[in-house]
């Protein structure tokens, strides 16, 4: 059995024992929400050449029932656009609104966030406001970090203790921006 016809199974299971009926769309106002990552669709395309139509799978997961997505920054049209660049903002969100999807994470990189070079930290950290102020645009409920990467001759300890003081500072432009609040 290939992997998509198992993950197209588990789904479905997954939406018949939580009660979800695979054919008609949930109202958004269901006490559980569902989504999907497009990470495994970039990674598919990358890796085995696939091409899945965004349109495809935006369509995939309104007929289905999922609620909303969690963008990937390098697909399907490479990374995030800056808060210079509000056209393109305004597209993604029209795109993501006709499958009446909502874009509830964006997923980004924290290696930056753990490097030894100070002047790495404060440029991811820039990276992340900008990557803030797209999510807030979206109305993401959250962003998603995936801090892998070498420790680039420092130690264990040394990386956890700057990936915390990144974090923070993260956190802190996150807060201001009105993402942290569970209103």
């Amino acid at each position: 059995m290939q992997r998509r016809d198992v993950l197209k199974t588990l789904v479905t299971v997954f939406l018949a024992s939580a009660g979800y009926s695979a054919s008609a769309p949930q109202s958004k106002r269901s006490r559980w929400k569902t989504a999907f990552g497009l990470n495994g669709f970039a990674s598919s395309s990358r890796k085995y050449g696939k091409i899945f139509p965004i349109w495809e799978v935006l369509g995939f997961a309104a007929q289905t029932g999922f609620d909303g997505i969690e963008l990937h920054g390098t697909w399907p049209m490479g990374a995030y656009p800056k808060p210079k660049e509000p056209q393109r903002i305004s597209a993604l969100k029209r795109l993501y609104d006709a499958y009446d999807l909502q874009v509830f994470s964006i997923q980004t990189g924290a290696g930056g966030g753990f490097s030894p070079a100070a002047v790495n930290r404060k440029r991811w950290l820039e990276e992340f406001r900008d990557q803030a102020h797209f999510a807030k645009a979206l109305g993401c409920d959250c962003i998603s970090m995936w801090p892998g990467g070498r420790l680039q001759r420092q130690t264990l300890q040394e990386a956890i203790v700057h990936l915390g003081q990144s974090f923070r500072e993260a956190a802190k432009i996150a807060h201001d921006l009105g993402l942290t609040d569970n209103g």
